[in-house]
């Protein structure tokens, strides 16, 4: 960029008498894929002829410069175009004696962003002038979408009604099974099963046992109960209790005591298998 900013200062400063170039528009901003027109202005002079003019355009970028056209004495030089703009540039000539510099350029990139430079050359005056273009990325085509319908004012209630009967019909009554024998249990005392695995998710299905036939004021009617019924019943509350297992612990054992010590010490540990058993 610091390049850019000498060249653009020696350029200035080489403004020869009254001939200037000028810029029609100072910014362009397009979306890639399409085309523009970039267009200079020149001093022209009367009886002037078009053998006499020079004209170099270019890209000036960060990384490098890149040639966009050439006329070197009315004659057309395309093999000054940098391969970037292959097939994409045309000079519109039939305003150079106008004293315009008149650029179509096509199917445009993201990468065609950046500084355009115009150089003009006569054998009475040259100068030179820029403009900038911002090529954006071409946007996603968006998706159409489905009108959202919004509930009519008879469908709140049904939503609201069915909602509000759901919790009342699973708290304070449940259906008993068609067919088969009777249910055991009513639906207080499943409600008070499913209570005993809430408060101790650890208890067994024998101490659930052992708790129903123990307790006559809930369960006054019941006197046995296997262990699959209760089971069942849980299954159908949709409740899982833990497995609880029992594994030696050597909470106070020398070996313990050994490691703990060392432990505190700041001694390194050697093995992952030392780290388990503690």
């Amino acid at each position: 960029m610091m390049c850019i900013i000498l060249l653009l200062i020696n350029l200035t400063s080489c403004v020869c008498g009254t001939f200037v170039v000028n810029v029609t528009q100072t910014s362009y901003q397009a979306e890639e894929n399409h085309n523009i027109t970039l267009e200079w202005m020149f001093t022209t002079k009367t009886g002037s002829s078009l053998h006499s003019l020079y004209i170099y355009c270019q890209l000036l970028t960060d990384l490098r410069a890149s040639g966009l056209f050439r006329l070197h004495g009315g004659v057309e030089v395309p093999e000054s175009q940098d391969e970037q703009f292959t097939g994409r540039v045309q000079c519109d000539k039939d305003v150079l004696r106008e004293g315009r510099v008149r650029l179509h350029v096509s199917r445009l990139r993201t990468d065609d962003s950046g500084l355009y430079m115009c150089e003009v050359s006569t054998h009475y005056g040259g100068s030179a002038a820029i403009c900038r273009l911002n090529v954006t990325a071409a946007a996603d085509e968006p998706r159409p979408q489905r009108p959202t319908e919004s509930p009519q004012p008879e469908d709140w209630v049904m939503i609201v009604f069915v909602v509000s009967l759901i919790p009342t019909a699973l708290v304070n009554e449940r259906l008993p099974p068609a067919g088969g024998s009777a249910r055991l249990f009513t639906a207080q005392q499943d409600t008070a099963i499913v209570n005993m695995v809430l408060e101790n998710n650890a208890i067994t299905l024998k101490q659930i046992q052992r708790k129903v036939i123990e307790d006559q004021v809930v369960f006054q009617t019941i006197n046995s109960v296997s262990l699959s019924t209760l089971d069942r019943v849980l299954r159908h509350n949709a409740v899982r209790m833990k497995q609880v297992y029992r594994v030696l612990f050597e909470r106070n054992s020398a070996r313990v005591k050994e490691l703990r010590h060392d432990y505190v010490q700041g001694s390194p540990i050697s093995s992952t298998h030392t780290l388990l058993h503690l």
